[in-house]
C-alpha cells in the first residue's frame, strides 16, 4: 500500500465516521416519530373515552341532580353512574396512565374514579380554581380539550389535563393523565425534550445543557399543544490519533477475515433447513396434503426454525379453513332449501289477502278493501328486508299501506298531509324510516288528545342534507315525556323499530350529525326531523 493511499484512508475513516452518527441521528429519530405515534394513540383514545362519557345517560343523569336537592334515587344514579364508567375505562389503554377521573357540576355534586393517585372530597374545588379550567373554551365541533398542566393533588408533577363538558351542560369531566406515557421516550439514548413553549416542559435525564446538538423538533398529530425536540451530540467518535487509525485499519481486515469465515458457516448451517423447508412445501403443494406436518423444519433455534412452525400451523389451519368451507356450503345448502320452503308460507298469505279484498269489493265494503290491500303491501315491504336504502317516494307509499290500515281503525280521525316537493321523491332514505315515527304521532299525540288530528309531512334541504318534518297537533310532550320516547326500544309498534333505534340506524349508516331531533310543546304539538345526507 503506497503512502499516497493513507490520506484516502483517513478521509475515508473521517467521512464514514460522520456519516455513522448522521445515521445514527435519523434512525433515533425514527424511533421517536413511532413513540410519538403510539403516544398519539393513547390521546385519541383519551379524547373517545371523554366524548362517550360526556354523552352517556347514566353520566348525564347523575351529573342532573342538585346537590341540595339529593334524593337516595339521586344517591343511587351516581353510584350506577360510577359503576358504569369504572367498567368502561377497565378496558381502556389510557387506564393505567390515569390518575384520576372526576365528574362534577357548579351545584357541589360530583363523583369520581380514583386511578394512581386517590380521589378527594375536595377535588372538584381545586380544578375549578384552576387557571385552565377558569380559561376553557371549546371551539365548535370540539367536545374534548387537552391541556399540559400539572397534577391536582401533592406532590406537584406535570400531567396531561383533560376537559370535557356533559351533554345538556348537565357538569363537566376532569381527567388527568400522568407523565409516564412519555417514559419510553423520555428513556431513550437521545435526549429528548417535550414542551408547550410556556413554560411547562419535561426532560430526559440524558439531557445536558452546553453539549453541541443536532436539534429538530418532530411534529404531533394530537390536538393538544406540546412538541417534542430531539437532540443528539454532533461530536464524532474519536480515533484521531495514530494509534486509533492503526487500530481502525486492523480491525476493518479482521473483519473481512470474519465475514468470509461466517458467511462459509452461516450458508452450511442454513442452506440444508431451507431446502428441508422447501421440499416439504412442495410436497403439501403437489399432493394437496394439507394437515400434515413436520417435526423436521422446527428444528433449531433460529429464523428458518421459527418459519417451520409457522409452515406447519399454515398446514393445520389450511386444513381446517377446507373442513369449515365444507361444513359452510353444505349449510348453505341447507339453508337455501329452508328458504324455498319457507316462501311457500308469505306466498298463501299474500293469496289470502288478496280473496279477501276481492269479497269485500263485490260486498261493497270498502273499509275492509283499503285495509287488507293496504297490509298486503306493507308485508310485502317488510319482507324484503329493513336495512335496505329506497326511493323517498317508496317510502311514503309504505306510509301510505300504513295508513290506509289506520284509518279503518280510526275511523278517520286524523288526516295525514302531504308537503313534498316532486325533486325530493328521487332521493335515497333508509328503509322503513317514517313509517314509526307516523305510528308514534298517532299513538303519543293524535289518540290521547280525544280530537281529530293533522299529521304533516314536510321535506326540504339544505346544502348536502335533506330534511323530513313529521309535525302533528296532538298533546305534545313534557322534556321527560321526550327523553321516555326516546329511550323506547320499539314496544308495541308494527315493525318493531322505535325511535331510538330508527336515530341509531340513521346515525350509523349516515354518520354523525345525521339522525333525529325532537322538538316539542306540552298540548300544542310535536316535530320530529329526519336529517340525512342527500344520496
Amino acid at each position: 500500500m503506497s503512502w499516497a493511499g493513507i490520506p484516502a484512508l483517513f478521509i475515508c475513516f473521517y467521512t464514514l465516521n460522520n456519516e455513522i452518527v448522521k445515521r445514527n441521528y435519523e434512525i433515533e429519530q425514527k424511533n421517536i416519530e413511532r413513540q410519538i405515534s403510539s403516544i398519539d394513540s393513547l390521546f385519541t383514545s383519551l379524547i373517545s373515552d371523554a366524548a362517550w362519557m360526556s354523552q352517556n345517560e347514566s353520566v348525564m343523569r347523575a351529573m342532573s341532580h342538585e346537590r341540595d336537592e339529593m334524593t337516595n334515587s339521586d344517591w343511587a344514579d351516581l353510584i350506577a353512574a360510577q359503576k358504569v364508567i369504572s367498567t368502561y375505562m377497565s378496558a381502556s389503554p389510557v387506564t393505567k396512565y390515569l390518575n384520576k377521573l372526576v365528574f362534577f357540576n357548579d351545584s357541589g355534586t360530583m363523583f369520581e374514579m380514583p386511578a394512581i393517585r386517590s380521589g378527594n372530597l375536595n377535588d372538584a374545588e381545586l380544578i375549578m380554581l384552576k387557571e385552565e379550567f377558569q380559561n376553557l373554551s371549546f371551539e365548535n365541533g370540539v367536545k374534548v380539550r387537552l391541556i399540559a398542566s400539572t397534577t391536582l393533588n401533592e406532590p406537584k408533577e406535570n400531567s396531561i389535563a383533560a376537559f370535557s363538558i356533559i351533554d345538556m351542560n348537565y357538569g363537566y369531566i376532569y381527567a388527568e393523565i400522568n407523565e409516564n406515557m412519555f417514559s419510553d421516550i423520555l428513556s431513550s439514548e437521545s435526549a429528548v425534550e417535550i414542551t408547550d413553549k410556556k413554560g411547562w416542559s419535561v426532560k430526559s435525564s440524558s439531557f445536558i445543557d452546553g453539549k453541541d446538538y443536532y436539534e429538530t423538533e418532530i411534529p404531533s398529530s394530537s390536538p393538544i399543544k406540546i412538541y417534542y425536540r430531539l437532540y443528539m451530540d454532533k461530536t464524532p467518535f474519536s480515533i484521531f490519533s495514530f494509534y486509533g487509525f492503526t487500530l481502525f485499519i486492523i480491525l476493518i481486515f479482521i473483519a473481512v477475515i470474519l465475514c468470509y469465515i461466517l458467511a462459509l458457516v452461516l450458508t452450511r448451517t442454513i442452506t440444508r433447513p431451507v431446502n428441508r423447508l422447501i421440499s416439504f412445501i412442495r410436497q403439501l403443494s403437489d399432493n394437496d396434503e394439507y394437515g400434515m406436518t413436520s417435526s423436521q423444519i422446527e428444528k433449531g433455534d433460529d429464523e428458518i426454525s421459527e418459519i417451520g412452525k409457522s409452515v406447519n400451523e399454515m398446514s393445520l389451519s389450511i386444513r381446517n379453513l377446507l373442513e369449515n368451507n365444507k361444513n359452510l356450503y353444505e349449510m348453505q345448502k341447507k339453508a337455501e332449501l329452508e328458504m324455498l320452503q319457507m316462501q311457500v308460507n308469505p306466498h298463501f298469505l299474500y293469496n289470502t289477502l288478496e280473496s279477501i279484498n276481492y269479497l269485500a269489493t263485490i260486498q261493497k265494503a270498502p273499509g275492509i278493501s283499503h285495509m287488507a290491500r293496504g297490509l298486503t303491501n306493507l308485508l310485502r315491504s317488510i319482507a324484503k328486508g329493513n336495512d335496505r336504502e329506497i326511493s323517498l317516494s317508496e317510502e311514503l307509499e309504505i306510509v301510505k299501506n300504513y295508513d290506509d290500515i289506520q284509518q279503518v281503525r280510526y275511523m278517520g280521525m286524523y288526516e295525514i298531509i302531504y308537503s313534498i316537493p316532486s325533486r325530493f321523491l328521487s332521493y335515497s332514505i333508509l328503509k322503513f324510516t317514517l313509517q314509526p315515527l307516523i305510528e308514534n304521532a298517532i299513538f303519543h299525540g293524535i289518540e290521547p288528545s280525544g280530537h281529530d288530528g293533522k299529521i304533516i309531512i314536510k321535506a326540504s334541504e339544505n346544502g348536502s342534507y335533506l330534511f323530513i318534518d313529521i309535525i302533528d297537533n296532538g298533546i305534545g310532550m313534557s322534556q321527560h315525556s321526550m327523553e321516555k320516547i326516546q329511550g323506547e326500544r320499539g314496544k308495541g309498534t308494527l315493525t318493531g323499530v322505535g325511535i331510538r333505534n330508527v336515530d341509531e340506524r340513521l346515525r350509523l349508516f349516515y354518520g354523525n350529525g345525521c339522525g333525529l331531533e325532537i322538538y316539542s310543546e306540552e298540548n300544542l304539538y310535536t316535530r320530529i326531523r329526519v336529517k340525512v345526507r342527500k344520496k
